[in-house]
């Protein structure tokens, strides 16, 4: 075997073993992995390895706690704090978007099939005797995927959904989707006209695990921190008192000469509208699950001559453009396969 695929294989042994689905609890002290997530699953009972929770599902699939399981492992469990000191917001955030990536793979991969995309069979087999061959026969790696709740086929489907994943974002949404996705001479010179940098301040409120009531709550707050804001409240000092986004927060949420390229098009579009010296209205960011509210403090022109700018500039707009298209194309297939969404973090 090439030392390349040695690693490959490796790496899939890895995340196979990081998969915490229901152990039998007959181990001697159990497994570290077990333990864990027991301890989360007091903080989020969705979490509990000994249960079978279904997050979403669709006419399609099922997608199961237990199948972000390796990711949660391997973004906390090898080198983050014990799991008594993770905090429950940072973990539904991650919980949500994890779900959201998966879910998302998953109804593409149904896409793929409906349009007669296939993953050849030699390469499923030679997958699966990847896997025989590391644990030294079908029977012992039949009894390791037991231990962690899966079976063969659903070892196959894991793969087989992954491969029908790529092949379709290659031969369908880059060929077909974005195949029109142009950006404009005029729309590179009106953006190169604009600000290009920026100095703000950011002040966040997360709703992530909130019931309706209580996101209307912080909605209220928010509006309420933005007229103290106005008023002539110091803005430093409101981020240091109710912002619970961490990075930055010691220094006010301040950000400095920040390239307009590289912010979301959300906050580029609050800072776009929002005069120097004025805070933005609350902005209700949805993938993150949070209220925001921006200061802007002052936006910089280009340096840079229109020609050096002019590539960065139509990456960036053209990048927005296809966001937008893959989130219209994913809400389309939710709709097709009636997808639901049974656990709210």
């Amino acid at each position: 075997m090439k030392r390349i695929s040695i690693w490959i294989f490796i790496l899939a042994a890895l995340i196979l073993a990081c998969s915490t689905r229901p152990v039998q609890k007959t181990l001697p002290g159990g497994q570290a992995e077990y333990h864990f997530f027991k301890i989360l699953s007091e903080k989020i009972p969705v979490l509990d390895p000994d249960k079978s929770v279904v997050l979403t599902k669709s006419s399609q699939f099922e997608l199961k706690a237990s199948d972000i399981f390796p990711a949660v492992y391997q973004e906390y469990g090898f080198f983050g704090d014990p799991p008594e000191k993770i905090k429950k917001g940072e973990l539904i955030s991650f919980l949500k978007s994890q779900t959201n990536r998966l879910s998302n793979r998953l109804l593409l991969a149904a896409a793929a099939r409906d349009r007669g995309f296939s993953v050849p069979t030699d390469s499923v087999q030679k997958h699966v005797a990847d896997l025989f061959a590391h644990f030294g026969g079908k029977e012992a790696a039949i009894r390791d995927l037991a231990k962690q709740g899966m079976t063969l086929n659903r070892y196959k489907k894991n793969f087989i959904d992954r491969q029908l994943y790529h092949l379709y974002m290659k031969n369908y949404v880059q060929k077909v989707v974005y195949k029109n996705l142009t950006v404009s001479e005029k729309e590179i010179k009106d953006f190169y006209n604009g600000w290009a940098t920026a100095n703000f301040q950011l002040l966040t409120l997360s709703f992530a695990g909130k019931t309706g009531a209580q996101k209307d709550s912080l909605h209220k707050k928010m509006e309420e921190i933005v007229q103290k804001a106005r008023t002539g409240a110091d803005f430093s000092k409101l981020v240091k008192t109710y912002s619970d986004l961490d990075y930055k927060k010691e220094v006010g949420g301040l950000f400095e000469n920040f390239p307009r390229t590289e912010l979301p098009p959300d906050i580029a579009k609050a800072i776009e509208k929002t005069p120097e010296g004025a805070v933005c209205d609350p902005l209700e960011r949805k993938d993150d699950e949070e209220f925001m509210i921006v200061k802007v403090l002052k936006k910089m022109k280009s340096t840079q001559s229109f020609e050096k700018a002019r590539g960065a500039i139509k990456n960036y707009l053209l990048w927005t453009k296809k966001r937008t298209a893959y989130k219209a194309l994913v809400d389309s297939l939710k709709k097709k396969y009636h997808y639901q969404e049974l656990v709210t973090f």
